[in-house]
């Protein structure tokens, strides 16, 4: 057996070792810890993931934003170095959240519109949280203001742009690569009934791999949380977001709230996505000639470009104040109450202003009686 091989084994073997010892020794919190990850699976991943990965999928099968590529396949060819059909893609993956730029690169590349090495490139820039995660979750939510989500929105958006041109000036300077050189035999649309097929079964099976690696992470951060305390070991509040960071981008954003950190180090937690976000995204990829190890760099550099440009915006349009920093461990709600409720709030505070005005009205004419 070679050296490389024995390697591998001695490291698989130590893994098994050690989530073993896991199952064994915390078998409450494993347990509990997959059940959270199947509740956020039905109550936030399929309702919102779901619908979104057919669709992503339907749209490049069936290139049904052709009028659109027609517009903006001068930027996906001139700065992306990028053939236009991967124009659709491109604005998927920048609105749709982090595995829907890699369903739509997967197709891409079945379709034979890419090489390996396209894809690859297309991977260092096309994962990008989607706003309804950065504008309603963290600003509207966790922050208490949606300018502030925006921001955010806004500094992964920069970062992937810079990312994506900066590779394709590289791409071209040292492959002079030719956009007109790829083999298209399999880029024609689909049909619908077919397309809108394939597009189903391929959306039902990323969610379900995307829910397995969901309980499995949600496992190993509830064995985490409620088994060790790292503050006792580490008072460098950025340091003990680390784990959180790494593991899951949900996590990663509610540790940056319970330390208090700065408002642009939501971005570098969003920036790096957590390794539950590669795993899924590389269970999507498995088809194509992917480098793990380049990609999970260009994730590195995400995070601290996203950061950098968080600090910047916010620094001209946001105000930078404690207002940012600690929200306590309390949820909040954009709602809390229907149209019901708040009508009946609206109509109580009008009563009761009524009711002063009658009150001031009865002390003057008393007053002038007097």
């Amino acid at each position: 057996m070679a050296l490389p091989e024995i390697k591998r084994s001695m490291g698989s073997f130590l893994l098994v070792i050690i989530l073993l010892a896991i199952l064994i020794i915390f078998p409450a919190e494993c347990s509990g810890g997959i059940m959270k990850g199947l509740k956020n699976s039905a109550e936030i991943i399929v309702p919102s993931l779901f619908p979104f990965m057919i669709l992503s999928s339907f749209i490049v099968r069936t290139k049904a934003l052709k009028p659109v590529e027609s517009i903006f396949s001068v930027f996906t060819e001139k700065i992306f170095f990028l053939p236009k059909e991967c124009t659709s893609a491109l604005i998927l993956s920048f609105i749709g959240g982090f595995p829907i730029g890699a369903k739509c690169v997967s197709v891409l590349y079945e379709q034979g519109v890419i090489k390996s090495g396209q894809a690859q490139r297309m991977m260092n820039f096309c994962v990008c949280s989607g706003p309804s995660f950065m504008i309603t979750g963290i600003g509207t939510i966790i922050l208490h203001n949606t300018q502030a989500g925006v921001m955010l929105y806004l500094s992964q958006i920069i970062s992937g742009v810079l990312i994506g041109i900066i590779s394709g000036i590289y791409s071209r300077i040292r492959d002079k690569e030719k956009t007109d050189n790829i083999k298209k035999e399999n880029s024609h649309s689909q049909g619908l009934l077919e397309a809108f097929i394939s597009s189903a079964e391929d959306g039902a099976n990323s969610i379900i791999s995307m829910t397995a690696l969901i309980c499995f992470f949600s496992m190993l951060i509830c064995v985490y949380q409620n088994s060790f305390d790292i503050s006792r070991f580490i008072n460098i509040r950025e340091l003990r977001t680390f784990i959180p960071i790494l593991t899951e981008v949900t996590s990663g954003t509610v540790a940056v709230r319970e330390t208090g950190l700065p408002l642009w180090w939501y971005s570098v937690a969003v920036g790096f996505g957590g390794m539950c976000v590669h795993f899924q995204i590389l269970l999507m990829l498995k088809g194509i000639p992917f480098s793990f190890g380049k990609y999970l760099i260009f994730r590195v550099i995400n995070c601290i470009i996203s950061g950098f440009a968080a600090k910047i915006l916010c620094s001209f349009f946001v105000p930078v104040g404690e207002v940012f920093r600690v929200f306590g461990n309390t949820d909040a709600q954009v709602s809390s109450v229907g149209i019901v409720g708040s009508t009946a709030l609206v109509v109580m505070c009008a009563v009761f202003l009524l009711s002063l005005r009658k009150r001031e009205l009865c002390r003057n004419i008393i007053g002038k009686s007097a």
